[in-house]
């Protein structure tokens, strides 16, 4: 590892800091020794994904919300919950998004079908069941000015405490350098989501790693629809809110505040890049 541009080992690091070396209050060690204390002797390992979720961001014009919606909750989904490997469904409506973020333009509505793993997922992208409940998305999208914004694919790392399914939440997309994904893995898992939460109201959360960014595999009205190429973030944190002041406060907390310098650290030693961050409160969910 490197501190003021001298390479030290991860024992030498340590054996500074039980010393109390002038050298540990540069700005970024704190960062070096908790690597070095998770990293000391470990290996990486491969963890199985707890869930898939397919997620589905659409904009839609105002004056055609009613009749979006009403084929949306009582077309789409009912027809789709046929399909057995499919789980669970939650729809969200956007509160705001962050200025920061590199994407500015965010689907109004967000669907997120839950799976059992991506075979399930591969299966219902080709099913029957999808099919028929996607039969009206050419004509009706036409006609009313609908846009599919979003659809990509994420796999679950690690869940923290609870997640109804009928939350406020706050979405965070990430991007990072292939060759520190390992780091700033094991950092935001094991240390920047527990520190986060130390606030009562973060009720739980969620990391996702990206699977895949598939479009529709079925044929509508004789062929498969394409579907715009899109970057989407390698990583993806829900976190979970019982509404949306509590969210606010989250924002603003002590809490936050105090982990905020330390990623910004990150982000600058790292290279990490935040895509997407943005507030959804839930509109309804469907469960097996």
């Amino acid at each position: 590892m490197f501190v003021s541009g001298v390479s030290y080992s991860s024992t030498a690091l340590l054996s500074m800091a039980s010393e109390g070396s002038c050298l540990l209050t540069l700005p970024s060690l704190a960062l070096q020794l908790f690597y070095a204390c998770q990293h000391r002797d470990r290996q990486k390992i491969k963890m199985k994904a707890e869930h898939v979720i397919n997620i589905a961001g659409t904009v839609c014009p105002p004056e055609a919300d009613e009749v979006f919606n009403k084929w949306y909750d009582e077309k789409h989904i009912p027809v789709n919950m046929k399909f057995k490997g499919l789980i669970a469904v939650t729809r969200y409506r956007i509160v705001r998004s962050t200025e920061y973020a590199t994407v500015k333009e965010y689907p109004q509505y967000l669907t997120t079908y839950k799976f059992k793993d991506l075979a399930n997922f591969e299966v219902w992208n080709t099913s029957p069941e999808l099919a028929a409940a996607s039969e009206d998305i050419p004509r009706l999208f036409a006609e009313i000015g609908v846009d599919l914004l979003w659809r990509v694919q994420y796999e679950s790392i690690k869940t923290w405490q609870n997640t109804p399914s009928l939350s406020v939440i706050t979405i965070v997309g990430t991007q990072c350098p292939p060759e520190i994904e390992e780091r700033f893995d094991t950092w935001y898992s094991e240390k920047h989501i527990p520190d986060l939460l130390k606030f009562k109201g973060l009720d739980g959360v969620t990391r996702y790693r990206l699977a895949s960014s598939r479009g529709l595999a079925i044929k509508i009205a004789d062929e498969i629809p394409e579907f715009k190429a899109r970057e989407y973030p390698k990583y993806l944190t829900f976190y979970y809110f019982k509404d949306v002041p509590t969210a606010e406060a989250y924002d603003n907390s002590p809490e936050r505040t105090a982990t905020l310098e330390e990623w910004l650290n990150v982000v600058k030693e790292m290279g990490v890049s935040v895509l997407w961050r943005a507030q959804y409160e839930p509109m309804r969910t469907w469960r097996r």
